[in-house]
């Protein structure tokens, strides 16, 4: 590693690409391939992994969800179909970077109770990266206002220059 932090030993940057399997994730990636990307950067993936229980294992009833079942078993249906997305989402990109001929390594994090944002945050930190690539949902203002923004979140609380690309494609 080189005296500069987040710097690699080529002179290039340490750059976390966000993925998480959809449509804005890829166009992201793709925008800095395309636009910023050099060939002595060194890339880090970052999958943030979120264990949902689905909605067919739940009973709502009096304001509250209830599992319907085991907890173990749902747990473990849960955690079954976040490791087949993780692959899926893990091959898509290594396949993308090597067919680049970009430098890179692949990290999944699972998401703790302060939320994705947070967790990106933590992950850029503790894997001294120099730049953060991530998408947007493109949520309306209200919904953004209500659930939040993980891109507005990495924004206010990382003192790392970031690209936010747009959910739409340029035309």
């Amino acid at each position: 590693m080189s005296d500069s932090v987040g710097e690699t030993t080529s002179g290039g940057s340490r750059v976390l690409i966000c993925v998480d399997g959809s449509h804005n994730a890829e166009l992201a990636f793709n925008y800095y391939a395309d636009h910023f990307h050099k060939p002595s950067n060194e890339i880090v993936l970052l999958h943030v992994a979120d264990l949902v229980i689905p909605h067919s294992h739940l009973y709502y009833g009096m304001g509250v969800a209830m599992p319907t079942g085991s907890t173990e078993s749902m747990l473990q249906s849960a955690l079954e179909q976040e490791r087949k997305k993780l692959k899926e989402i893990e091959t898509k990109y290594r396949t993308k970077c090597k067919d680049a001929g970009m430098k890179h390594d692949f990290i999944t994090k699972m998401k703790d109770n302060h939320g994705v944002g947070a967790t990106i945050v933590e992950a850029a930190i503790k894997n001294n990266m120099t730049f953060i690539v991530v998408g947007t949902r493109g949520l309306g203002s209200i919904r953004r206002t209500i659930l939040g923004s993980v891109s507005d979140y990495v924004l206010h609380h990382s003192h790392i220059p970031m690209l936010i690309c747009p959910k739409h494609e340029e035309k």
